[in-house]
């Protein structure tokens, strides 16, 4: 992977406050090729801008819920890759300025971008 070379990757963290906490955000598919598997996805950026732009996104989507909370953290690329060694879930880390986002972008437009 290329991002094994960064010192670290920037995520969101993101979820309800006091409500089971927060994750990190996981992207979830189903693969129309592979028999409709289910996959789930880590989503990481190589870019502070990227990381924080994402987190807005998430924060319009889910606007109505008061105690939601998205915020960027960042993630030594050895605990990533050690988290996706089992390979019960993937990684997708976008490159700097690879993922074009805009304000009142719907989060579907970014996902399915991702």
């Amino acid at each position: 992977f290329w991002w094994l070379n960064l010192p670290y990757v920037l995520m969101s963290s993101s979820g309800l406050e006091g409500e089971g906490g927060k994750g990190l955000y996981t992207l979830k598919s189903i693969s129309e090729s592979g028999g409709g598997n289910k996959s789930s996805h880590l989503i990481a950026f190589e870019d502070r801008t990227d990381a924080t732009n994402f987190c807005y996104l998430l924060r319009s989507f889910f606007g109505e819920m008061s105690s939601f909370e998205a915020e960027v953290v960042p993630l030594p690329v050895k605990d990533l890759n050690e988290g996706i060694g089992s390979g019960s879930i993937e990684a997708i880390v976008v490159k700097k300025g690879e993922l074009r986002m805009y304000a009142g972008q719907p989060l579907a437009d970014a996902e399915m971008a991702l």
